[in-house]
């Protein structure tokens, strides 16, 4: 019983919505959903905005009544209006004029009705979805991520698939099959019309990157090939040699070939360096110290390798026998990539013998390993 008093009340509902429906708002959505059905994306955006507009007006206006409604405390004025606010909300796109417009859309191949869809269909979200299956001996990997935009939009693939390269070998790029590159891995592409699913295809063999000196090595091979492992240098740092994360595999930096174990290996450098920013002398200016003055000297080092330095040591020195440098030093456990430390607390004395001289200061930022970094200040005594 309670079931059909239910029912009934809700027929009820969408009587007194359909009682209370716009006329105007009724024909604009007559009108949209007739283009729709003659497949004219044009006119049922048309139709679409101009109902928009008009309901936007008239809920407004319904808006105004119902406030009004309530003040007077009038009952069937209040319950008349939420009626024809409940009608004004049902002009929506269905799931059915969704697929209609967006086959209509893809047939003229038509952008701005695309986006136009995916901005006023709550039914239209296509998905791009990244696929990966790898069988590597008895294990297998299986995993997806996706990502949805608007259609056209650009998007950049994803340059790992998670599984290591010993596992499944380099990552040479997406397909829209499982057995041919479509697309390169780190590629940008427009976002399809439809869900989509790419698929990973790997390459055995080794690779070797390095930003810092533009190396983007890919040599094809299988477990047991020997491959050549490329010389890097860079001025003012320190080459520590091969690695990849995923596997392990270290590569000394004396060694000129690796013997591949599994199906690949990706391998990035690692880099022992250091910069030094500019020195700071307080409120005087380096150009023109005063002599017999504690002058306070400021350095900032950062860390620009992509190794962690352990046991450092940051010293102040100046040959000049003149210059007296008090409290030039300090240590701290580590500094890893990226990150800097401000060195204060050093100041400099000039007697009067060195007036008139340019002064060379020398900041060393050593490590425990022995690796030492050096910049060299100037400075003039007035």
């Amino acid at each position: 019983m309670k079931k059909r008093l239910l029912m009934f009340l809700s027929v009820l509902m969408i009587s007194a919505a359909l009682l209370f429906a716009s006329p105007a708002a009724e024909k604009l959505y007559d009108e949209f959903s007739s283009a729709v059905n003659n497949g004219d994306v044009t006119l049922a955006m048309n139709k679409y905005s101009e109902l928009e507009s008009r309901v936007t007006k008239e809920l407004g206006t319904a808006s105004a009544t119902l406030e009004k409604a309530v003040k007077k405390n009038n009952a069937e004025l209040y319950r008349n209006t939420l009626s024809e606010i409940a009608a004004l909300k049902s002009y929506r796109i269905t799931k059915a004029q969704s697929d209609s417009l967006l086959a209509a859309a893809v047939a003229t191949d038509n952008q701005d009705a695309l986006s136009w869809l995916y901005e006023k269909s709550p039914y239209y979200s296509p998905v791009l979805t990244f696929s990966t299956e790898v069988t590597s001996g008895t294990r297998r990997y299986s995993s997806a991520s996706s990502v949805s935009v608007k259609p056209g939009e650009e998007v950049t693939l994803p340059t790992s698939s998670g599984v290591s390269a010993a596992a499944a070998g380099q990552l040479a790029g997406w397909g829209i099959t499982k057995d041919a590159v479509t697309y390169k891995a780190g590629e940008t592409i427009k976002m399809p019309a439809t869900d989509q699913t790419l698929f990973a295809i790997y390459e055995s063999g080794v690779s070797f990157k390095d930003e810092a000196t533009s190396t983007d090595i890919f040599t094809p091979a299988v477990s047991g090939d020997e491959v050549t492992v490329p010389a890097v240098s860079k001025e003012g740092a320190a080459f520590e040699g091969w690695y990849d994360r995923a596997s392990g595999y270290y590569i000394t930096p004396e060694s000129d070939t690796f013997t591949l174990r599994g199906n690949g290996a990706s391998f990035t450098a690692l880099w022992k360096e250091v910069k030094a920013g500019d020195m700071t002398t307080g409120a005087y200016s380096h150009d023109s110290l005063p002599v017999n003055t504690q002058i306070p000297l400021t350095f900032t080092v950062t860390n620009t390798g992509t190794e962690t330095l352990t046991g450092v040591r940051l010293s102040v020195s100046c040959d000049d026998d003149d210059v007296t440098l008090i409290s030039n030093g300090a240590s701290l456990r580590s500094l890893p990539a990226g990150r800097n430390i401000t060195l204060t607390g050093v100041k400099l004395v000039a007697s009067q013998n060195a007036s008139g001289r340019t002064v060379p200061i020398t900041l060393a930022v050593t490590d425990d390993e022995g690796l030492s970094f050096e910049t060299t200040y100037e400075i003039k005594i007035r």
